[in-house]
């Protein structure tokens, strides 16, 4: 299913991300800060993207 998203909440982090690019992960949106949370979008190997999250807010 190309161009299906998914989200994981996680450690959406820059070095996590680095980690992951650095074992061949395609990193379609680089980590970024909202006022709620830190996110980032890798893509699968079938390049579906999906959405790495990390909540800074508690609610």
């Amino acid at each position: 299913m190309r161009d299906a998203e998914s989200g994981l909440e996680s450690m959406a982090r820059t070095a996590m991300v680095a980690d992951l690019r650095a074992d061949g992960t395609s990193v379609k949106v680089e980590p970024f800060s909202t006022p709620v949370c830190r996110m980032a979008v890798i893509l699968d190997p079938e390049g579906n993207a999906v959405v790495l999250h990390h909540a800074t807010t508690v609610w």
